[in-house]
């Protein structure tokens, strides 16, 4: 068996176990992504994560976690999306979806592009930070999905994420297994933005015994206007609750 038909395999049996069935298409999209993030990652920081088995483990099969639950249609936020996860995976499996990947860092946001461009996934690209996307008029409260994979601590990516969320949207969190605390402390934000926890999802990526939870936060009612803040206050003063006195 030949290198792509093990990446391949390996691919399948993990999408099987998840409920997924993908075709040919699909899976020679897969492969050819992971040897362009392979080969950019040689000279922009992607990840650290680099041989074929892992990247199909740790980075194909925890974004096709999140993207099973996501509809083949309507607008999605990837924040912070780096090596392109979970978005890229996400619109390979939904290719009807309108998938937009948001990263702040240039050479990365180039990287994007031309994932984009080679594979002809048609997605839209945005080089800006969470903070001024979500007070950016053209990009505030305007996404059906926005999603997040390990960028920061709820009561941070409440304020990053629920200002790019619409009405009626979800903004889905996708962390490791030990949340509760995490959780409890952004209760206080996502009420402030307008959101609340719908349901949270403890998952197995499938062959492993590495444990993910997605967290979906309901957008009941339009963010303040003065949320986000600006550039670096949501990490220096996150939005916990006042303390009584």
């Amino acid at each position: 068996m030949d290198e792509k038909s093990l990446v391949e395999k390996k691919l399948i049996d993990g999408a099987k176990a998840l409920g997924i069935e993908l075709n040919e298409e699909q899976l020679d999209l897969f492969f050819r992504f992971m040897r362009m993030l392979q080969d950019w990652n040689k000279k922009v920081n992607l990840t650290s994560i680099t041989e074929d088995e892992d990247i199909v483990v740790k980075h194909f099969l925890d974004s096709l976690l999140a993207a099973r639950y996501i509809q083949n249609g309507g607008k999605l936020l990837d924040v912070g999306s780096g090596g392109g996860f979970p978005g890229v995976p996400i619109k390979i499996l939904n290719p009807l979806l309108e998938v937009t990947l948001l990263d702040s860092i240039r050479k990365k946001a180039e990287y994007l592009k031309q994932v984009d461009r080679k594979l002809g996934l048609d997605m839209q690209l945005v080089n800006m930070r969470a903070e001024e996307a979500g007070r950016d008029v053209f990009l505030r409260e305007r996404y059906d999905w926005v999603i997040s994979r390990a960028v920061a601590d709820f009561v941070i990516l409440a304020e990053f994420c629920l200002p790019l969320t619409k009405v009626g949207g979800c903004f889905l969190a996708m962390k490791a297994d030990d949340i509760e605390r995490e959780l409890e402390e952004a209760k206080y934000a996502f009420d402030l933005l307008g959101g609340a926890v719908e349901k949270t999802l403890y998952e197995e990526i499938p062959g492993t015994n590495i444990k993910r939870s997605l967290v979906f936060v309901k957008k009941n009612q339009p963010t303040p206007k003065k949320y986000p803040r600006r550039t670096g206050i949501p990490e220096k003063r996150p939005l916990f609750a006042p303390k009584n006195n």
